[in-house]
């Protein structure tokens, strides 16, 4: 046995889940597959498919109670041990699992995931174990980019562009803050921050393009998707963290009087407005939150 297995032995160890943590994981594996059922042909073939192998793996440790490797490494940060976990079995496996519709979506959350990572372990470490994080990012980033110019639904175009650009400029300006913060860490954070302000750029003109089609285009039944980014919103805010601050009252009420607005129009029947402004509002409770989450990991907001 080498290093590396024991330490994963010895985090499995000391990593228990209680009952009810087991419980609730166990559901929603179940309520995963229930939702997004695969056709097996073969259970024997299928296991020699590499992705589908961890997978097997990762949801029979978890059913078994003894997942704790892969559900700490889902905590681990750049430099810890379990980090390499997460970065190489256990998001391949959640993406392999993810319709190719929603890959996007959670290729923008994992965006999301690295930066909160790269901040919190830059405070700590700076920039020594920050390359497999970074790596990661930059891959994800020109992932969801080349699906948004695939997208034949400009709907979608919108929607994806506009999040990854919130992502972005919203770790954009906590770097800036950590940067401020801590000065002798500031050149680790520089060559991150450059590339975050080239993509955040580069999603912005996707993010434009995509509102022009929506603008020329002569097809306004966006009903459903008026409904679904207007339920997004309602849980963007709704899982709002720490928002006693009185900035935080002032911006989730300015993401109301958008709203509000954006009510007015599809009231009136215009759905490509109504669309235009849930979409802004999206992004101001998607940077609303970020900003949040990171003044309570690091307090490196204002």
């Amino acid at each position: 046995m080498n290093d590396l297995e024991k330490q994963f032995e010895y985090a499995n160890e000391k990593v228990k889940l209680s009952a009810s943590e087991k419980a609730f994981h166990r559901a929603e594996l179940l309520s995963l597959m229930r939702e997004h059922p695969k056709a097996v042909p073969s259970p024997y073939v299928r296991f020699l498919v590499p992705a589908v192998r961890y997978a097997f793996v990762v949801v029979l440790m978890l059913s078994l109670g003894g997942g704790g490797i892969v559900l700490a490494a889902e905590d681990s940060l750049p430099g810890e041990t379990l980090y390499g976990i997460k970065l190489n079995v256990s998001e391949p496996v959640l993406l392999a699992l993810t319709d190719e519709e929603e890959r996007a979506d959670f290729q923008t959350r994992l965006v999301d995931r690295r930066l909160s990572e790269i901040a919190r372990a830059s405070r700590e470490d700076g920039d020594e174990n920050l390359a497999p994080a970074s790596e990661s990012l930059a891959k994800n980033i020109e992932a969801v980019q080349a699906a948004v110019a695939r997208y034949q639904d400009k709907k979608d175009a919108l929607r994806t562009a506009a999040q990854l650009e919130s992502v972005l400029t919203a770790h954009g300006k906590v770097l800036d803050e950590v940067s401020a913060t801590s000065p002798e860490i500031a050149d680790d954070i520089d060559p991150i921050e450059k590339v975050l302000e080239d993509e955040a750029a580069e999603s912005s003109v996707l993010t434009d393009a995509a509102e022009d089609a929506i603008e020329q285009s002569a097809d306004s039944d966006f009903s459903a998707d008026l409904a679904q980014i207007r339920e997004e919103i309602a849980d963007e805010l709704a899982n709002l963290p720490g928002t006693g601050a009185e900035d935080a009252f002032a911006a989730v009420e300015d993401i109301a009087r958008v709203i509000a607005e954006a009510d007015e129009e599809r009231a009136a029947g215009d759905a490509s407005a109504a669309l235009l402004l849930y979409t802004d509002a999206h992004q101001l409770a998607t940077e609303l939150r970020i900003a949040l989450e990171a003044d309570e990991d690091l307090g490196a907001t204002e």
